[in-house]
């Protein structure tokens, strides 16, 4: 799924981090993404073992940030992105 306008974002000199919080909004996973295409905006997150532990509801946020510091997020507005985890 694309983002706003659908028009790609070139990650070239970004990097891209991953936030994911439990239900209590407490943050679980905080890393870096794997750029895949940069220059079409493509990124992969390689689940860890202990990522995320239990079932449950998780929320997640993506964060850009570009060679001058400048700092995108998205979802840019609430509610964040949904990851339900099943056994």
């Amino acid at each position: 799924e694309q983002f706003g306008d659908a028009v790609a974002y070139d990650l070239t000199n970004c990097t891209v981090k991953l936030f994911v919080f439990d239900k209590d909004s407490n943050l679980v996973v905080r890393d870096t993404m794997v750029k895949t295409n940069s220059n079409l905006g493509e990124v992969t997150y390689p689940w860890k073992k202990f990522d995320l532990q239990f079932p449950g509801f998780y929320t997640a946020e993506i964060e850009i940030t570009d060679q001058n510091g400048s700092i995108l997020i998205l979802p840019a507005s609430q509610p964040r992105l949904e990851i339900i985890v099943i056994p």
